[in-house]
């Protein structure tokens, strides 16, 4: 596995220039780095920097962000997604969404022109080791990473990474989760729970999170004993009117909404971040 010191760091810059006659906003980012062996690392999730932006016709909005590859050159490519808002947007309705693709970049030592190699052939239907989802105008963006491995047992431990952004006007409380995992045998295990995770180290029994706001949290999923697994799961959440408490959920009360699941879509585990098939679980353990 590459040491931080054995990787080599990229910077770039993305301009979005709205030359439409709509308001649009950014939805969501993927992004697909080759390195020079032809391997790919996949970049999924809300937004970009953690921003939602709005984008006015005539005018452009730009960030700045940074990748490291194994070998000293590589490419990259993607697509943004993007919502057309009119004069208004209307939660009720249907949106109006669109795609706008960055075309190959070469990623050189001194900015050059490279002839770098395609990405290697992905068997259909892996997954990478991240994934972003919208659940009404909620966004939920996951990246899977290895915390520990036990080469003797051959035991291995993963955390999630989640980034939820609120678009609704609605303030949203996330309150608990769901997820499972897969491992190569089709053995399949349940993490189930009150709370979110945790925050810079801190457990959280609940978040709330106003309208245009921004979260990172960390779930950590139970071990296995495969190199490989697929995760999927939920966050169990409520839309509620901006000046409600936590505590008003702990209590019936008539402007609490049922529970709505953010869904957090299917993740690729293995040891290297490669992408791997969507592990199926074992016939009678299927729902």
């Amino acid at each position: 596995m590459a040491t931080p010191e054995s990787l080599h760091h990229f910077g770039y810059t993305v301009d979005f220039t709205n030359a439409g006659t709509q308001t649009v906003q950014l939805l969501t980012r993927h992004i697909v780095f080759v390195d020079d062996s032809g391997r790919t690392e996949e970049v999924k999730g809300p937004g970009a920097k953690g921003a939602m932006p709005m984008i006015e016709p005539g005018k452009t909005w730009s960030y700045s962000s940074k990748t490291r590859l194994r070998t000293g050159r590589g490419s990259m490519h993607g697509w943004f997604t993007f919502e057309a808002l009119g004069n208004g947007h209307d939660e009720r309705e249907e949106p109006s969404t669109f795609a706008a693709s960055v075309a190959r970049l070469a990623l050189s030592p001194q900015g050059r022109a490279e002839d770098v190699p395609c990405a290697l052939p992905v068997t259909e239907g892996s997954l990478p080791g991240t994934s972003v989802h919208r659940t009404e105008r909620v966004f939920v963006g996951a990246v899977v990473a290895l915390v520990s491995h036990d080469e003797d047992v051959g035991r291995y431990k993963y955390v999630v990474d989640l980034q939820i952004n609120n678009a609704l006007h609605l303030s949203v409380f996330v309150v608990g989760y769901r997820f499972e995992v897969i491992d190569a045998h089709g053995q399949r295990f349940q993490h189930v729970g009150q709370g979110v995770g945790s925050h810079n180290g801190k457990k959280l029994d609940v978040i709330k999170m106003p309208p245009g706001s921004v979260m990172r949290i960390q779930s950590e999923m139970p071990q296995i004993y495969t190199a490989t697994a697929t995760i999927r799961g939920v966050l169990l959440a409520h839309a509620v009117p901006a000046d409600f408490d936590s505590e008003s959920l702990r209590e019936p009360n008539e402007g609490v909404t049922e529970p709505m699941e953010l869904v957090v879509a299917p993740l690729g585990v293995s040891k290297d971040g490669s992408p791997v098939p969507e592990h199926k679980p074992l016939g009678f353990l299927a729902d």
